[in-house]
């Protein structure tokens, strides 16, 4: 790592370009590492605007720390992701890296010839080259910018299929793999107390709070799908496939809650439910508020035989993830604690003993670990199928159709199979599933129009339809100007959260009212975990494709200010923002 601390405690200031970023501008910025790069250039603009030659060595210290913090961060993150060999490659690139930093754009290269960190490597050389610089910082902030290009997946010098699959793995993991397991944590801690607070108020005094909270649970999801449907409605955003999708939807967390209540409201609802329920609703809540402000681009658009391929194999990652689970970490979360009252209850008749021992029960922070790292690789997994399968299906019956209606209609792209089944000519843009909301303000960011123009332009050459899937970082939604605006807000909570979280509330119902049955039957526990895993499993495909097209809606709403599409156009699945 590249110590800035070791700067000097004053530097000459000379006048930075007229395309110079201050703390207003509007370009992207696709990593805090690049953003901490522009706060110190715009420190360096304050400095010479008041007519100062030098920087005061306050403020040069702060934004050297955080600029310091910042790569540590991220290069803490990315390294510990990587397979030995891997780890090699890297730390030869961050050396060689170190090296142009310190010595220039001529400084000799510590990384393999062939290799994808010696054509990385290279490719920051040549950015030096063209942009020579005798300053330590700007050298620094070229470099920066290039790591930014690489967390947004826009490296178009390295569009090989090894570089663009890397992006798209790196891009996930920074977002959707950080707070799917931060998230995934606090889910299992947050069950984990809940029930331990219940055992403590007694049986009699805590049936009550138990049976309320399991209750408010199963009734959170359809709550924001509901009210999603009628924010749909009232701004003319609903389609028939939003439509279905979330009548579909709120069918399914009816019948767990229906299922749940006509089997044994008190064992399924009171005792189990009660303390998972939350758990699960604070995940899907946490998860979705959090991804909102890290939106992410790709390019796979929506189509049918994608969307039922990528729910086929989510839910088979469902199964597995269940099973692994049960197997490797048992003692994780409220599921812990209602496994060792049922164990304790039946030697110790006395509430109270059987109260004070599941008091002594401390959460087991590995297997709490081991819980959050599976569920993320299966979120990170579905992430990375989904994007991927509906790229390939549609580049596939995108080239069919092309070639059968090149002569009757040359000037219009082809539809896919999913958008002419699931897309009504009010139509006018397509959001991915897992966003769903691409929406930008007009007056916080004029240039992103063109932003998103210039981004997808690596994609739309000669081979665009044959390219694979890309996936990247946008610019956070965080600071001045930036923030998420409502509309952006609601599609976050009243699509995205309200699909997963009914979802997955309506498949634990089902689920736990299923094995609460299957205890009472005389086959093994490993086959009743097999039932259930599989139970889960098929759930997840049932839910999968409501939660996709739910995000089918029409043109942006008013309060998310959204740029209109041009007139004449069809919507362009390249560069479309998600979410989940």
């Amino acid at each position: 790592m590249i110590p800035l601390h070791s700067l000097q405690t004053k530097i000459p200031v000379e006048p930075l370009r007229h395309d110079s970023v201050n703390l207003g501008d509007e370009a992207d910025v696709s990593s805090s590492a690049e953003s901490a790069s522009r706060q110190l250039e715009w420190q360096f603009n304050e400095n010479n605007a008041l007519g100062q030659t030098e920087l005061a060595t306050e403020a040069l210290k702060t934004c050297a720390i955080n600029l310091d913090r910042q790569l540590d961060a991220l290069n803490g993150e990315l390294l510990a992701t990587l397979r030995p060999h891997e780890l090699n490659g890297a730390e030869r690139l961050l050396a060689s890296a170190e090296n142009l930093l310190k010595n220039g754009e001529d400084a000799p290269l510590s990384t393999l010839v062939g290799t994808d960190e010696d054509t990385i490597a290279k490719h920051l050389r040549d950015q030096l080259q063209r942009q020579p610089s005798a300053e330590f910082m700007e050298r620094g902030r070229t470099l920066l910018d290039c790591i930014g290009s690489v967390l947004a997946n826009d490296f178009t010098l390295l569009s090989g299929n090894a570089a663009r699959r890397t992006g798209n793995v790196i891009a996930v993991a920074a977002r959707t793999g950080t707070i799917v397991a931060l998230t995934t944590m606090l889910r299992q801690l947050l069950g984990f107390a809940l029930e331990q607070n219940f055992h403590s108020l007694g049986k009699d005094a805590s049936l009550t709070p138990r049976m309320v909270a399991g209750i408010a649970s199963l009734l959170i999801g359809p709550g924001l799908n509901l009210a999603g449907a009628v924010r749909d409605e009232r701004n003319g955003l609903a389609t028939p496939a939003s439509r279905i999708s979330r009548t579909w939807m709120g069918l399914l967390s009816l019948g767990g809650l229906l299922i749940a209540s006509a089997y044994d409201p008190v064992a399924v609802i009171g005792h189990k439910l009660a303390a998972i329920g939350p758990q699960m609703a604070a995940y899907t809540l946490a998860r979705d508020l959090l991804q909102m402000f890290f939106p992410l681009h790709e390019n796979g658009g929506t189509n049918a035989t994608g969307m039922l391929c990528s729910g086929f194999m989510y839910g088979i990652a469902q199964l597995l993830l269940g099973e692994g689970m049960v197997n490797f970490a048992p003692q994780s979360g409220a599921e812990y604690l209602i496994s060792e009252a049922g164990r304790l209850g039946e030697p110790m008749a006395d509430w109270a003993a059987a109260s004070a021992a599941m008091a002594l029960i401390e959460p087991n922070h590995l297997h709490d670990l081991l819980r959050s790292a599976m569920n993320t690789a299966v979120e990170m997994f579905d992430e990375l199928q989904r994007p991927a399968l509906m790229r390939y299906f549609s580049t596939q019956q995108g080239t069919g159709a092309a070639q059968g209606e090149a002569e009757a209609a040359p000037e219009k792209e082809p539809l896919t199979a999913g958008t002419a089944a699931f897309a009504s000519g009010a139509v006018t843009t397509l959001r991915s599933a897992s966003d769903k909301n691409s929406s930008r303000s007009i007056s916080a960011e004029p240039s992103s129009a063109g932003d998103k123009r210039r981004r997808s332009s690596s994609f739309n050459g000669p081979d665009q339809g044959r390219e694979g899937v890309r996936i990247g970082l946008d610019r956070p939604r965080i600071g001045a100007g930036s923030w998420p605006t409502s509309g952006q807000l609601a599609d976050s909570m009243l699509t995205t959260c309200a699909m997963r979280t009914s979802v997955f509330e309506a498949v634990v119902a089902i689920a736990l009212t299923v094995s609460t049955a299957l205890q009472k039957t005389r086959l093994e526990q490993t086959e009743q975990c097999h039932i259930v895993s599989a139970l889960i499993g098929g759930l997840v495909m049932v839910g999968y494709p409501a939660f996709v097209c739910a995000h089918l809606t029409g043109s942006s709403s008013p309060d998310s200010l959204a740029p209109a599409a041009d007139p004449g156009t069809s919507p362009d699945p390249v560069a479309i923002e998600k979410q989940g």
